[in-house]
């Protein structure tokens, strides 16, 4: 493949990242206010949709560290900034600014799905301590007993057989 070739792939990839990153950024506080609100019917398709842009996005990632390498850059931050560096002013800037865009909504995306998470974590443990009180069973509030011992009962589930 020609370096015009490379370029454009880089060119056009970055252009779709920042795109699908936006998406992706909405998905994950589409998905915030579901969990807010705790609609559980919608959650699981926007979860769905968050893994689709996510796989969609990793894709441009692949093709567009295939065209650095292939140009004679690494894959990382400092490969792409040098590899800025290599264009016309024009360009340069386009693409930077598209750099900038996608590294600012990941961040947020990053972020935001972490919360997520941590929303999720507690819901979960929260059921589980109704069950457990249903059940009428005893958890402890604590993670370390006074020896600095785990507790076998918080958390223990089994996740599968191998």
């Amino acid at each position: 493949m020609k370096s015009s070739t490379h370029q454009q792939t880089i060119a056009d990839a970055l252009k779709k990242q920042l795109a699908i990153s936006q998406t992706l950024l909405t998905c994950i506080q589409k998905e915030q206010s579901l969990l807010a609100d705790r609609d559980i019917d919608l959650l699981e398709s926007v979860t769905q949709q968050k893994l689709d842009f996510s796989e969609q996005l990793e894709l441009e990632e692949l093709k567009r560290c295939s065209s650095l390498r292939a140009l004679g850059y690494a894959e990382d931050n400092e490969g792409i900034q040098k590899y800025f560096q290599s264009l016309t002013d024009i360009q340069r800037k386009r693409l930077e600014n598209f750099w900038s865009k996608i590294m600012a909504n990941l961040t947020i995306c990053k972020d935001t799905n972490l919360a997520n998470g941590i929303v999720l974590e507690t819901s979960r443990n929260n059921a589980e301590q109704a069950l457990a009180i249903l059940r009428g069973q005893f958890m402890r509030d604590e993670t370390y007993s006074q020896k600095g011992l785990t507790s076998a009962e918080l958390g223990n589930r089994n996740l599968g057989k191998a």
